[in-house]
C-alpha cells in the first residue's frame, strides 16, 4: 500500500482507507476537501511507472472514461490526473456490495421481479456504453455494484475496447466463466460479447449458479 492514511494527495484528496488492488493499481477511499464528498481513487502503482505496457493498460481505462458520459447506472469519473510521478482516476464512491455477494447473501438466487429489475438497469447501462462505441468485455456479477436502494452500478472498464482504437485481433483477457466464445478465441469482440456475458449474469441471478463450470479463470 503506497498512500498513507490522512495523506493529502495533490492538496485536495485526503486518503482515508485502503480498499483493494488490481493488476496495475491500488484503490483508496478518500475525502475530496474541495467538493466535500467521499470518493474512490484508483492509483497507478508507482513501481510500474517505467513499465510502458502496464502504463498503457491503465491509461486505456482513462480513454474509455473520456469517451463515456455520465449515466446513472455506471460509476462516475470526476477527474483523471496524469502527473510526472503519479497517475490516478478519481471516481464516485459506490458504497454497496457486488452482485455476486448480494446473490450469495440472499440465498443463492433472487426473486424473479428483483432479477428483472436489476437486469433492466444493467441493460440500460450497456445500451449507453454501446452507444458510445465501447464494449465492456468483463460483464460479471463481481463488476456490478448493488447500492442500498437496489440501484445498480457497473464498474471496472479496465479491459473495455473502444471502436476505432483497439486492434481487430485482441489479447485474450476477461473472466472465463462469463466470456463469449469469440472472446475466448481472441477474435474481434463487439456489443454481442457483452450481451452474452449479461445472459450469464441473468442466469446466475435466477439460479444461484453459473451455466458452465470450470476450475480455471482468465484474469
Amino acid at each position: 500500500m503506497e498512500q498513507n492514511v490522512n495523506e493529502i494527495l495533490d492538496g485536495r484528496y485526503r486518503i482515508e482507507q485502503y480498499i483493494g488492488s488490481g493488476g496495475t493499481s491500488d484503490v483508496y477511499k478518500a475525502f475530496d476537501l474541495q467538493e466535500k464528498r467521499y470518493v474512490a481513487i484508483k492509483m497507478f502503482i508507482k513501481e510500474l511507472m517505467d513499465d510502458e505496457k502496464a502504463k498503457r493498460q491503465f491509461m486505456h481505462e482513462n480513454q474509455v472514461f473520456a469517451v463515456l458520459e455520465n449515466h446513472p447506472n455506471i460509476i462516475s469519473v470526476y477527474e483523471i490526473a496524469v502527473k510526472e510521478d503519479h497517475i490516478y482516476i478519481v471516481m464516485e464512491l459506490a458504497e454497496g456490495e457486488t452482485l455476486s455477494h448480494y446473490i450469495n447473501y440472499h440465498g443463492g438466487r433472487l426473486p424473479l421481479d428483483q432479477a428483472v429489475g436489476f437486469s433492466c438497469q444493467i441493460l440500460k447501462a450497456l445500451s449507453h456504453i454501446h452507444s458510445k462505441g465501447v464494449v465492456h468485455r468483463d460483464i460479471k456479477t463481481k463488476n456490478i455494484i448493488v447500492l442500498q436502494n437496489s440501484f445498480i452500478k457497473i464498474t471496472d472498464f479496465g479491459i473495455a475496447s473502444i471502436s476505432g482504437i483497439d486492434d481487430e485481433t485482441e489479447e485474450v483477457r476477461g473472466t472465463a466463466l462469463y466470456m463469449s466464445p469469440e472472446q475466448i478465441k481472441g477474435n474481434k469482440t463487439d456489443t454481442r460479447t457483452d450481451i452474452y456475458s449479461f445472459g450469464i449474469v441473468m442466469y446466475e441471478m435466477l439460479t444461484g449458479v453459473l451455466p458452465f463450470t470450470s476450475n480455471k479463470e482468465k484474469a
